[in-house]
């Protein structure tokens, strides 16, 4: 994680994920909670540093003294292959020095994978195995990864091996160990296919205990799921209330339905061609942003550049960011999962506030150049999903008070997204717990308890996702439980600690609000509402006055 995060001075090995290596780490999160405990908070900074770090080690610590690393199969973003592979492809790879380091890393790919099969085992002998559907998503990732290309680690040892300065022993050194982490990958497949899938769950949902678990390390604070199911059921009824009624305005008499075909299927709405195309029109919707927002954020100048880039081959659809590095070297990215064929951008352009301007990018990129004093915990290893996603999809409702959705089709755009993060919230927590659709749902699964299948065509048909999209991210809910339903409640608690705010302090702006939350580094949702308030509580109101941002992006 440090070499995704940019950390400075990340060892030049990968994780040790077997069953020892988990035991290890397991001391060092219970060993971290004691010296929290010796160590008095000297201040406020202090004090809230401290809370996030013991909110975040108690968590994990729950995690893996439950085990739950023993079938830990989400081919997204947590496996060990997913994590292994992400973490190599955002290390930097500049000079003869990164070169070495890679070929120190790539050597380390076979052990850990061979650990990985161990740990995997462990849940096996213990008749607590993974899901199939997940390990099957797993087993085709690695496939991708170890055969597109003549093998995803051989292009980036070859890229390293070509580097200037690089010598004859190192490059042999690279390839050869390009080689060998792609085998890795290959036989993992094998044995998953050959040994685990006979023996894995068929039932992929986590049950109760697991996802309590969940719960709380992805949003900070308890909360009761069916309540939750519950709070997403009315919320997406008052969104798709909204959504149709943007749909009349901007095309009168046109089913909802007939509107999102023709905007995904209409030559004359403008898209990218291509995978060039996409990403040139995604930085230049960053500059238009990033103009507009000075008066409502405290930009560094660190922040002015965010690159966007295509995810590796295999990967799980959707978009990630990665905050710039410690030394400035690499700038904030987001990676995107170019879809196949036509990309229709009137959906695209809330996605690209929510990962880049002004969500992740401010929000996850601005931790690192932030004057107040925050810990290195906080500004590297300390997210919290309830509170990034939720900024995240803040950041686009916000952008949607400022009038950036200025088109019809792109303001639909981001209520169907707003649609699609409550779904997630039902679907979620329905897969796991096994909760039914309304019976009173105008839907023909009505009543229905939510299994895959189910879960797939609320998606589809509530989400306005295609089926194959909506395939994917079921899987990625299966594997990762909980942290789909963080979207929502995080904007949900971030509109409410906005609201307090206001009502505390008249005259309140935005630009302050944002720069008091901001500052204070990721919490934990239960501290949320506190630690703004008590950072807003010298603010005075800003007589900067705030434009409609009336120009078109």
């Amino acid at each position: 994680q440090g070499l995704i995060y940019g950390l400075a001075g990340t060892p030049g090995r990968l994780s040790d994920w077997s069953p020892q290596g988990r035991a290890r780490v397991a001391d060092a999160l219970r060993q971290g909670l004691a010296e929290l405990d010796r160590t008095p908070p000297r201040d406020g900074a202090d004090r809230r540093a401290a809370a996030v770090m013991r909110d975040r080690l108690q968590v994990w610590l729950a995690s893996a003294t439950a085990q739950d690393w023993a079938r830990e199969l989400d081919a997204g973003f947590l496996s060990p292959p997913a994590m292994d592979r992400m973490a190599l492809a955002t290390a930097p790879l500049a000079d003869a020095g990164d070169a070495e380091l890679l070929a120190s890393r790539l050597t380390g790919v076979p052990a850990g994978m061979q650990g990985y099969a161990v740990a995997l085992r462990v849940g096996l002998e213990e008749g607590r195995p993974g899901a199939g559907v997940l390990a099957a998503r797993l087993v085709a990732m690695l496939r991708a990864s170890a055969r597109s290309d003549g093998g995803y680690f051989g292009g980036l040892a070859a890229r390293a091996a070509a580097l200037p300065g690089v010598d004859t022993w190192t490059a042999r050194r690279l390839r050869e160990a390009g080689r060998a982490a792609d085998g890795a990958y290959d036989q993992l497949a094998d044995w998953l296919e050959d040994e685990y899938l006979s023996r894995a769950a068929r039932d992929p949902a986590v049950g109760a205990e697991r996802y309590a678990r969940a719960l709380q390390d992805h949003l900070g604070q308890t909360a009761d799921p069916v309540e939750l199911a519950s709070w997403g059921w009315e919320e997406l009824d008052r969104l798709e209330q909204e959504l149709r009624r943007e749909a009349a305005a901007g095309w009168p008499g046109v089913p909802l339905a007939e509107v999102v075909d023709r905007l995904d299927h209409d030559p004359d709405e403008p898209s990218a061609a291509g995978p060039a195309a996409l990403l040139d029109w995604l930085g230049q919707l960053d500059q238009q942003v990033a103009r507009r927002l000075d008066e409502e954020f405290d930009i560094p100048p660190e922040l002015r550049v965010l690159r966007h880039e295509l995810a590796p081959p295999g990967s799980a659809a959707g978009a990630y960011y990665l905050p710039p590095t410690e030394d400035g070297a690499r700038p904030g990215v987001v990676v995107w999962t170019m879809p196949p064929g036509r990309v229709p951008l009137w959906r695209w352009q809330t996605f690209s506030h929510h990962e880049g301007m002004p969500g992740h990018h401010l929000e996850l990129g601005g931790v690192r150049f932030l004057p107040a004093p925050l810990s290195r915990f906080q500004t590297g290893l300390g997210e919290i999903s309830g509170y990034s996603e939720g900024w995240g999809l803040y950041a686009e409702r916000l952008m949607d008070e400022l009038g950036a959705f200025d088109r019809p089709a792109t303001r639909l755009g981001f209520l169907i997204s707003q649609a699609f993060r409550t779904v997630r919230v039902v679907v979620d927590t329905g897969l796991h717990l096994g909760l039914r659709v309304p019976a009173g749902l105008a839907d023909p699964t009505a009543g229905q308890v939510i299994t895959p299948e189910v879960a797939v065509e609320l998606l589809v048909r509530h989400g306005w996702q295609t089926q194959d999209f909506a395939r994917s991210e079921v899987l990625r809910y299966l594997g990762c439980p909980a942290q789909a339903v963080a979207y929502k409640l995080g904007e949900r608690e971030w509109l409410r600690v906005r609201a307090q705010a206001r009502q505390r302090i008249p005259g309140l702006t935005n630009r302050q609000f944002h720069a008091a939350a901001l500052r204070l580094g990721p919490l934990p949702l239960r501290l949320l509402e506190s630690e703004v308030l008590t950072a807003l509580d010298d603010v005075a109101p800003d007589p900067l006055r705030h434009s409609e941002y009336p120009e078109a992006l």
